[in-house]
């Protein structure tokens, strides 16, 4: 599989949440390990940062496999936020076509946003707010696969 397909599989397995009684069968840390797998196939230095990043984000995420106090939540979605901008961020320097890199420039800030949009959704009970993260994460998707398409990386 291609390395951005790949990123944009890890990422959806992050972004999906089967639970049984409570446990998530779909565990992050997989998601991560998928997505740096696939970063260590691209050759570009721009996503060395990225890298170390979605590590940072793999092992926070495995605190998900026991009960957590906000302060870990709360980190755990930091650490996601900082995955992805920076994956995105690794994009827009690397990526040959220029419509990419800005679209990959306006997805950094869209990830903040739609993070700042949850946390008010779960501290202010503004729920309709999480569908925002919900369509930043897809479009964050799509653009992946479509940057495979239009310029391998």
């Amino acid at each position: 599989m291609r390395p951005y397909k790949s990123v944009a599989l890890g990422l959806l397995i992050v972004a999906i949440d089967l639970r049984l009684n409570g446990f998530d069968l779909l565990m992050d840390v997989i998601g991560w390990v998928v997505v740096v797998a696939a970063l260590g196939r691209v050759g570009h230095p721009a996503f060395h940062g990225a890298r170390v990043a979605v590590v940072a984000a793999a092992v926070v995420s495995v605190t998900e496999l026991m009960p957590l106090p906000s302060s870990l939540t709360l980190m755990l979605g930091l650490a996601e936020v900082l995955a992805v901008w920076m994956i995105a961020t690794g994009i827009m320097v690397s990526h040959p076509d220029p419509r990419t890199a800005k679209v990959f420039g306006l997805l950094r800030w869209a990830t903040v946003a739609a993070a700042g949009c949850g946390w008010l959704a779960a501290f202010a009970g503004a729920w309709p707010l999480a569908f925002v993260g919900l369509a930043v994460r897809l479009w964050l998707i799509v653009e992946l696969l479509r940057a495979e398409r239009v310029a391998p990386a």
